[in-house]
């Protein structure tokens, strides 16, 4: 798996990648401030992929506000433009629920673990980030 990583204050990106899949690991805030982030940071996995699979790391995400949830439905809309599949991995309790009260959980594909891999047998992330 390769990585790359971009950063801006109050979020970190990291982008690695799994087999077929792109995982983007936002760690932090996403908000009005940070968002454009998450928007370059998909535009630049989405150049590199014919059918792209990619998936939105949330385990560190510490906030999220409404214009967090806009890159996400952002990028969710990208993906499927582009032919491809986006799914949430493992978000925190606070982003499920915003994801709950929004009804942005019956939107988004949100796992565990990267559909069709197992998890990790020590409980860490099974794609090796």
């Amino acid at each position: 798996m390769t990585a790359a990583d971009g950063s801006l204050p109050g979020v970190s990106f990291m982008v690695g990648w799994l087999d077929d899949w792109a995982v983007l690991s936002v760690a932090g805030e996403l908000d009005i401030h940070t968002a454009p982030g998450l928007d370059a940071n998909l535009g630049d996995v989405l150049r590199l992929r014919m059918l792209p699979k990619v998936a939105l790391d949330l385990s560190r995400l510490d906030f999220c506000d409404s214009s967090g949830l806009a890159a996400l439905l952002r990028a969710w809309r990208r993906t499927e433009v582009a032919g491809g599949r986006l799914v949430l991995l493992r978000p925190t309790a606070r982003v499920t629920r915003l994801l709950e009260t929004t009804g942005l959980d019956r939107r988004f594909e949100v796992c565990d673990v990267l559909p069709g891999r197992r998890p990790a047998p020590d409980g860490g992330r099974p794609w090796g980030m």
